[in-house]
């Protein structure tokens, strides 16, 4: 069946990819003639109908690509993925624990998250920012503020700056996507600068996010 770098392209989520990746169960052949072939296991559940090819699935084709791709394009590549709507977050999970013990599959669990990774209310997230902001001695955002006809999580009125907290349970759809897009676009229409951070940053980058503010809040507007 078609895989890797080639079923990505199938599906969209990478431009133009060069040669052709094939995975054959069992032996696998010796690469010839600009096809790449890759011996593993695979289950009926990995594989689908596309274009009239065998493909892997979206999840298998992650869960193969994270072999050999680095971890930042992955992420954008896995981003990709659940904004096109291709694979759920229980399907990536399910990819991470079958591929248990396969090279890349712990940078592909990076990505996804745990299965116990909470969703977070609005308040909960507004206290974590400001717990970050006040233990890095920043100033004090307004929070859940009306700004050019829009509630923000978070505004620095002096410097035109808006924080969003974005969660995976309300940004996730296409919708979403394109809701919050345009959104930014009238924001920044409007002489704000928008700079959205997830819950993940917000626990786990802590420094990255209060370098990313600081550098923010120096800037004259």
């Amino acid at each position: 069946m078609i895989s890797h770098l080639t079923a990505a392209g199938l599906w969209r989520l990478i431009e133009h990819p060069i040669g052709i990746d094939v995975t054959v169960p069992g032996a696998g052949g010796r690469a010839r003639g600009g096809i790449r072939f890759h011996r593993a296991t695979v289950t009926a559940a990995d594989i689908v109908t596309r274009h009239g090819l065998r493909v892997t699935t979206p999840a298998r084709t992650l869960l193969d690509l994270a072999s050999s791709m680095p971890e930042r394009t992955l992420d954008r590549v896995v981003e990709e993925a659940e904004v096109q709507r291709l694979v759920t977050r229980d399907e990536l999970l399910q990819a991470v624990a079958n591929g248990a013990g396969r090279p890349g599959v712990r940078k592909l669990a990076a990505i996804v998250g745990s299965p116990g990774e909470p969703t977070f209310t609005r308040s909960e997230s507004e206290r974590l920012l400001l717990e970050l902001v006040r233990a890095a001695g920043l100033p004090r955002p307004h929070t859940n503020t009306r700004v050019a006809g829009y509630e923000v999580d978070a505004h620095w009125p002096g410097q035109r700056l808006i924080i969003e907290v974005d969660g995976w349970t309300y940004h996730r759809t296409r919708h979403a996507f394109e809701r919050d897009r345009a959104r930014d676009a009238h924001l920044l229409l409007a002489g704000y600068r928008v700079l959205r951070i997830t819950w993940r940053q917000l626990t786990r980058e802590r420094d990255k996010v209060i370098a990313m503010l600081a550098a923010l809040l120096a800037e004259r507007p």
